[in-house]
């Protein structure tokens, strides 16, 4: 069993010519009305990060490692400020790549208009804080955050390292990890347009906790009357 068809190819029950028909995918689901997008989580959280309501704020979570290609997202974001000068990124996680990132953002001199977090709790707190999520990973398979992300309505840029089922809505793309100009404008063009629908299509598309738990159920019933 496995939570995307980029990773069914790891089990040595994969059949590459019926494909995952020989193993099970099962998604990695979340609650989808938790990660709901709310105004008063967007109003606290931007509060508590002493983060104007009027500001555009681009937010990013996951380990800071080579992977998540953090280095890239300050070039980003640099870009972005050229544009958008009121603009925020809010960087959520930990890591061994941190201080390097943090030293990045000061030698930019950008350290005012970048907030890092530490790990969180609360991170559909968060999303409904962002205006636009950025995931642009050297390699990944499907992100639980870019499900998250989306079940918040956000419009999400993930790299095209990413595997193309991470876009369960409209609202998600997937960009060559070129110029960091090209990823500014995108992320300029979508910032603030929130899906209303997201969260209905999140689970319809079979990510809700609740619908995968009955699969799952169901799955293992069939199995014991084997």
């Amino acid at each position: 069993m496995y939570g995307s068809r980029a990773t069914a190819p790891l089990s040595e029950e994969y059949d590459p010519v019926q494909k995952h028909r020989r193993v099970r995918i099962m998604p990695n689901a979340i609650d989808t009305e938790k990660y709901s997008y709310s105004e008063k989580k967007r109003r606290e959280v931007r509060q508590e990060l002493k983060i104007p309501q009027s500001a555009t704020v681009f937010g990013h979570i996951g380990r800071f490692c080579p992977q998540k290609n953090q280095g890239f997202l300050v070039d980003i974001f640099r870009e972005i400020l050229k544009q958008r000068k009121n603009s925020v990124l809010i960087m959520t996680g930990t890591g061994e790549d941190m201080e390097l990132i943090k030293a990045r953002v000061i030698a930019a001199g950008i350290s005012d208009r970048v907030v890092f977090t530490g790990q969180r709790s609360d991170a559909d707190r968060l999303y409904s804080a962002f205006d636009c999520f950025l995931l642009p990973s050297n390699y990944e398979g499907l992100p639980v955050v870019g499900v998250e992300a989306q079940c918040s309505g956000l419009h999400c840029l993930f790299s095209n390292k990413v595997t193309p089922e991470a876009r369960i809505t409209g609202t998600a793309q997937l960009l060559p990890l070129g110029k960091p100009e090209d990823w500014a404008c995108a992320a300029i063009c979508c910032a603030g347009l929130r899906n209303k629908n997201a969260a209905a299509e999140v689970a319809e598309a079979g990510y809700d906790i609740n619908g995968a738990a009955e699969q799952l159920a169901g799955f293992y019933l069939r199995k014991s009357k084997l």
